[in-house]
Order: C-alpha cells, then structure tokens, then sequence
C-alpha cells in the first residue's frame, strides 16, 4: 500500500477534537444503531465516506475483477441518522471467493472488532463487489441477509455497498440504505464524499494490535467509474433481455448452476464491446465461452469452443430463461460429460 503523505501531528490532533465534532453533528456510539426518519424513503438521505475509505475499496474490488470480494465497513451515524464511514477493510487472507459469493474470514474480522472498539467506531455496514455481472443492486440473497441481520442484532438500520468492474475496467460503488420493517427493501442513497484527510486510517493502519494484521489490496491506484448514479442503464444494446434488471438475478442463478454443477471449474462473465453478454467456462487450460446473442432468450445462445469451432445447441424457450438455459445445458453439455469428452473443446 502507498504510503499516505498525511502526518497526523498535534496539531492535526487538536483540530480534530475541536473542529471536526462540531462540524459533523454524531449520534452517540451505541451498537451501530441509527436514529432515522420515520418515512421509508428519505429524499435527503445520503452516505458520508472519507476520500481515502472510497479510494481503498476501489483498489479491493480490483483486485479481483472476475469474481466477488469484499469487506465491512466502520464508523458511525449523524443526528440525522446518515451514516458516515471512515475506514473499512477488505477481505481477510483466508476469505472465501466465488464467482457468486463472498464470504468475509471471520478471524480476521473479529482482530477489526477488537482493534476498532477503542476508536469508538462499530460496523455499520458491508460492501462487497458483483465484479462483472452489472448487477448495480443488492441481489435477493443480498437483501434477505441485511434483514436477517437488522432483525438478529436489533439494529435500526445498516449499509450495503455493491461494486462493480465497468467495460473500461473502473470500479463503482453503490450505497443502498436498509431500514427495519421494510420488509427487506431498501433505498439507493448518494455519496458525500468528504475530501479532507482522514486521521482514523492513520491511526488504525499504525495500531499496533494490528500490525501484521492488515491485508491491504495489491492494486496501488483506485479507478473510480460512475458511482453516483445507482438507476444509470449499462450500455447494452436496445431492447437486450439484460437491460431487464430482474434477468441479472437469473444471470446469477445460472452461474450458481454451473458453479454448482462442477466444482472444479470456473465460470467468469463478461460483456464485449457491443454491448453483448458472455460466460467464460473454464476447467484448467480448456475452456468455452457462452454467448447470450442479443436476439436472446428468443434465440438459442452459441457456444465458442478453444478450438475456434462454434455450435448451436438446441434451445427449447418455455417462458423461463433459468429453466431453458438448464434443460439445454444438460442436454448438451451432460452428454460430453458422459463421453468424457465435456472439456476437450
């Protein structure tokens, strides 16, 4: 990690405890639990997160831009009940990667837990990353977890970041606000970013419970897409089946299949420049690419094979792009398998 040129001296010091808590009007520090307006949705609502903090998770969800990565998120709430983040991490050196999923490395956390509580910071919330998928939005399994989680805890509400990597290999972040008794939804809420520098990373990245500790990402410079416009379409083709928000949910349902399916292989998507959606499935060196075309799901999607060959399998469309794309995948990829032919493309 490059070195901050921020010195935090006494003077910087002073001006922290003097200035800056007055500037930023705080709820007191009790459990992460914010005090809130009493609508559902709150036009002025808004995340504070310090430069530096947005920065760090840029570098994080770059770090692994074909599949999911993420991280907790610390600070606390305003008056208002807004939630301001000034420091989070990323995930732990033993942390569970997947195409579809992310699971955080509790040790590693609860070393955050310990370390954080002398700062008076709690969790308020997770990021993780959707990396290429262009699914901008809390999937279901996403929501349904927070609201386990504010149920569970008792919390008033808690903050969920989705990254992604856009087609120029920039990542964006997305701020979605849970509140309780909203039955898992959830409202988008712009950034504030506060540009001053920020004495807590300092702090905490010199603490001296956590030395040796920290595992900070390996990409050296953030590359920030568009962050703030959460509704903004991708730039996909006019009238594509993944311009339907509700088929990137069955985009990720049917990576779980093929994930699912076989272990050993991994499945990475991908969106050329025209705009058109792939599934890169790989087991060691062999590997096929699935190409949903853009007259699909009314038209069969065409396998590429290392080889450079290309086929049509046959495509049955009933209604359900999850279960044709199933039904046709057993029929044509299952019959190799049997042949034990499945990766000699």
């Amino acid at each position: 990690m490059a070195k901050s040129k921020f010195k935090f001296s006494k003077k910087h010091r002073a001006y922290w405890g003097k200035k800056i808590w007055k500037n930023l009007p705080i709820h007191k520090f009790e459990l992460a639990r914010s005090v809130y307006p009493s609508q559902s949705t709150d036009s002025s609502a808004k995340a504070f997160i310090y430069r530096d903090v947005f920065d760090y998770i840029s570098r994080c969800i770059l770090d692994y831009p074909n599949i999911e990565t993420g991280g907790q998120l610390f600070g606390f709430y305003t008056q208002e009940g807004y939630p301001v983040v000034v420091y989070a991490i990323g995930p732990g050196p033993h942390a569970n990667h997947q195409t579809a999923f992310f699971n955080q490395d509790n040790e590693y956390l609860l070393k955050y837990y310990d370390a954080l509580s002398k700062y008076c910071l709690q969790k308020i919330g997770e990021w993780h990353s959707h990396h290429q998928l262009r699914l901008t939005v809390p999937s279901v399994h996403d929501a349904s977890s927070v609201g386990i989680t504010i149920k569970k805890h008792g919390l008033n509400s808690h903050l969920l970041c989705i990254g992604n990597v856009d087609v120029e290999g920039r990542s964006t972040l997305n701020a979605f606000f849970f509140r309780k008794d909203d039955n898992n939804d959830y409202q988008p809420i712009p950034w504030n970013i506060v540009m001053m520098d920020n004495p807590y990373r300092v702090m905490i990245d010199n603490d001296q419970e956590l030395i040796g500790v920290h595992c900070h990402p390996r990409t050296l410079n953030a590359r920030h897409g568009e962050n703030y416009l959460v509704d903004k379409k991708p730039n996909y083709q006019d009238g594509y089946w993944f311009n339907d928000k509700s088929n990137r949910q069955v985009l990720k349902a049917i990576i779980d299949y093929l994930t699912n399916l076989d272990r050993g292989c991994t499945v990475t998507p991908q969106i050329d420049k025209s705009g058109i959606f792939h599934l890169v499935v790989q087991r060691n060196e062999e590997k096929m690419t699935i190409v949903f075309g853009k007259n699909f799901p009314q038209e069969a999607p065409m396998i590429l094979f290392s080889d450079g060959s290309t086929m049509v399998p046959e495509w049955k469309y009933k209604g359900s792009v999850y279960d044709s794309f199933v039904e046709c995948y057993n029929n044509f990829a299952l019959a190799k398998l049997n042949n034990n032919n499945m990766y000699n493309f």
